[in-house]
């Protein structure tokens, strides 16, 4: 099976505010892009899967993200700028010769991909947020088309995930054309033609908007080789066996003068566990400099502003006196 993986249009204004000028398949995810999960979770449901990438024209990729890509086996489509998701998929289709089973995960959503064996399948899910979806329209299991819904607006009905398949290509190009490129009406157009039926997909994330990928990223924490990571309900737990280490930093911020708080996340209790020790924070929604530096597209004036926070705070630590730590205290 053929899969698409439409990231042909950069990420909205509020995420390239935060992220800068980014399709959302590039998006920072733990220690990877979100494209590199992405091609895990299909490659785990079916090797024999040709996976393409679609991307602005006017992105350029680093040389070591295009290796990384081509030892995955992902093929690149250049996309112009500007075209809408219907034309951008019509688009591929034509470009990558598409033909036979195909499926299209769209760049800014994860989820349990399906078998590459299920074809004339969408996903459908609870919706999360107020931000405008794709309302599904079911027949019972049957899915027979799909209505755009405003930001805000009120429904309780299933919205679109992100993953379509379909036993053909080619019809689905063709319902591209019969409705001038308007992605949803073609899912309905190509549905009046063949059965495509609606499976429920219990757990999906999305990164297409701050606030989901701020909820979706706190799943992808990443631990270091001595300790283990929570995120749950806003609060970050953190535990491991090396008792002294653990018990060493939430002492750190246990001690840290009342004039360095804005600088950390807070404190909310800790203390021993059956086999080590353990400490929670608040969970600060924020990237890191790692993942701004490494993959993202910030401009020198947002870097200058970034550097002068980080001056700021250094020089407050350098400026503040703290009594010295036990003799016997880890490091």
């Amino acid at each position: 099976m053929i899969t698409l993986i439409t990231s042909g249009d950069y990420v909205n204004a509020e995420m390239k505010a935060e992220f800068g000028q980014l399709p959302p398949a590039m998006l920072p995810l733990g220690t990877w892009r979100l494209i590199d999960h992405q091609v895990q979770a299909l490659k785990e449901q079916g090797q024999d899967r040709q996976i393409f990438l679609s991307l602005p024209e006017s992105y350029a990729l680093g040389e070591a993200t295009l290796s990384d890509l081509e030892a995955n086996g992902v093929k690149l489509i250049s996309v112009p700028d500007g075209l809408s998701l219907g034309q951008s998929v019509l688009h591929c289709i034509e470009q990558g010769q598409f033909s036979g089973p195909c499926s299209i995960l769209h760049g800014d959503t994860l989820l349990d991909v399906p078998s590459s064996e299920l074809t004339n399948t969408h996903l459908i899910g609870d919706r999360v947020g107020g931000y405008a979806w794709g309302h599904a329209v079911l027949d019972n299991e049957r899915f027979t088309g799909a209505t755009p819904l405003s930001q805000g607006e009120e429904n309780d009905g299933p919205v679109l995930v992100g993953y379509f398949s379909f036993s053909c290509a080619q019809e689905f190009a063709k319902a591209l054309l019969q409705v001038e490129c308007n992605f949803l009406e073609a899912l309905g157009r190509h549905a009046s033609e063949v059965h495509v039926q609606a499976r429920w997909c219990p757990d999906w994330s999305d990164f297409g908007h701050l606030q989901t990928y701020y909820r979706s990223r706190a799943a992808f924490a990443s631990s270091r080789a001595f300790n283990n990571l929570q995120i749950s309900d806003s609060i970050v737990q953190k535990w491991s066996s090396d008792s002294d280490k653990i018990n060493a930093e939430s002492d750190w911020y246990s001690n840290l003068p009342a004039r360095l708080h804005p600088y950390t996340a807070r404190l909310i209790d800790a203390g021993a566990t059956e086999t080590g020790w353990q400490y929670s924070t608040e969970y600060e929604h924020l990237p890191t400099l790692q993942e701004l530096f490494i993959f993202g597209r910030l401009d020198h004036v947002t870097w200058d502003e970034i550097l002068g926070a980080c001056v700021q705070c250094l020089e407050a630590f350098a400026d503040t006196d703290v009594a010295d730590a036990p003799q016997d205290a880890a490091l």
